[in-house]
């Protein structure tokens, strides 16, 4: 019968590399999935609200550490009237970075810094020769998970 028949040593030493190669691969990825789940996270959300009667461009991004989240990528525009939500993330890094918008003669800039310790830091910024004719109104969320807030709206705002 072909199961009695011995297996020659070379095979059976190929078997036994083969299993120790599979719970290698086995215990590489349950201490992948430990240490994933002990690294903590650190995450933003930016909401961009364009109040204004005009579409936003977008000039510049730059991320100088972490990563988009999938479902908040920033867009090539924000339309009139519109919102757009962004989402950054880095583990164990935490985000930083800032995009860059243009209007009718303006640009507005978020900049960001979400570090997986310390402070969260977030500055809004308008220049340009119509920068005097919009108004920013913005707040910011502490935690490992923030919210930075812009809204743009037209109307000069005196002070």
């Amino acid at each position: 019968m072909p199961n009695d028949i011995p297996k020659p040593p070379y095979l059976v030493e190929l078997q036994n590399i083969a299993d120790a190669t599979t719970a290698f691969k086995t215990i590489e990825q349950n201490i992948r999935t430990i240490i994933n789940d002990l690294v903590p996270t650190a995450a933003m959300t930016l909401e961009l609200y364009n109040y204004t009667d005009a579409p936003l461009i977008k000039i510049e991004e730059h991320l100088s550490w972490g990563g988009w989240v999938a479902a908040g990528l920033p867009s090539d525009q924000i339309p009139p009237r519109n919102a757009l939500i962004l989402g950054g993330y880095g583990k164990p890094t935490g985000t930083q970075g800032y995009i860059t918008y243009a209007g009718d003669g303006f640009k507005v800039t978020a900049s960001w810094d979400d570090p997986l310790i310390g402070d969260n830091s977030c500055n809004f910024t308008i220049s340009g020769a119509n920068a005097f004719k919009y108004h920013l109104n913005h707040e910011v969320s502490r935690g490992t998970m923030s919210e930075k807030l812009l809204e743009l709206s037209s109307g000069v705002v005196v002070i």
